[in-house]
């Protein structure tokens, strides 16, 4: 003989809650930062220099984020890439452009090194590391 038990109403939102995780827990990783940046475009190096290596650090944070290396390596490894990456962008060697460019990259090395921790670390959270 089979009996029914009365449902509890601690279960009912006990499967309300888990629900609703499972639904928007994603979306929450999401609005957190935990996805991937957009992508960025080195057509930016002569405009809008900084920007543009700002945009990459993120990239670079975010696809080598699993890397099994030290922060402070890392983040000296994506700064150099990309402000290398947008210095040749900018133009020719020796073009006053580039020049301009590598100037004021180089007065922006502190910010670039701060960005890409802070960049690195957020990657590395999402990805539970």
């Amino acid at each position: 003989m089979r009996t029914e038990q009365p449902i509890k109403p601690n279960g009912i939102r006990a499967t309300w809650l888990a629900l609703g995780l499972l639904i928007f827990a994603p979306a929450a990783g999401q609005a957190e930062g935990c996805g991937p940046p957009p992508s960025w475009s080195e057509t930016d190096a002569r405009s809008r220099p900084q920007e543009a290596v700002e945009a990459c650090l993120k990239v670079q944070a975010w696809e080598n984020r699993n890397l099994n290396v030290p922060t402070e390596s890392l983040v000296s490894g994506i700064v150099s890439q990309c402000e290398v990456r947008v210095t040749f962008a900018a133009g020719a060697a020796g073009s006053a452009a580039r020049t301009r460019v590598q100037q004021l990259l180089d007065v922006n090395d502190r910010v670039a090194l701060d960005e890409a921790l802070g960049d690195v670390t957020s990657a590395r959270r999402c990805a539970g590391r």
